[in-house]
This record gives C-alpha cells, structure tokens and sequence, in this order.
C-alpha cells in the first residue's frame, strides 16, 4: 500500500491469498485510489469471494497458468497484443 501512495504502475499482479492483506482488499484500494491502473487476481484455490471480484471488474486467473497466457492477458490489457 505503500508503494502504491508513492508510486503509480502500469499493472498490478496480485494472489487473492496473501499474508495480513488478501487480494481483494488490494484491489479494492487500487480501484478506489487509481482506477485506471490494471488489476489482475490469480488463486489456486476455489474462492468464495467470486462475487466480490466480479464487482470490481477484475480479471482472476487461475493457477497454475502458463506464460503464454498470462503474457497475452498482460498485452491485451496494456493495449500491446501482437
């Protein structure tokens, strides 16, 4: 949270599962602080949250995932897609 108060990024890759902050809370923050910054939730696990990420128009991933498919979700949303 820190860093995203002195910092502005490009995208945001972040578990749902986290030590002392999930995902969601994270995302929340970000959406509400910089909205136009990219978010993207990844889980191995099934998650009872789906709603709240379905609200925050956030992409979750599933893990595991490949590189290819995390690039080229990574390009789509950065407006680079070969």
């Amino acid at each position: 949270m820190e860093r995203l108060a002195q910092s502005r990024f490009d995208l945001v890759l972040s578990d749902v599962n986290m030590p002392r902050m999930d995902g969601i809370t994270l995302a929340r923050h970000i959406v509400s602080s910089d909205p136009i910054t990219p978010i993207f939730l990844m889980t191995a696990y099934d998650f009872d949250s789906r709603e709240d990420i379905l609200a925050l128009m956030v992409p979750c991933l599933g893990k595991p995932l490949s590189l290819d498919q995390l690039l080229s979700q990574i390009q789509k949303v950065l407006g680079q897609e070969r």
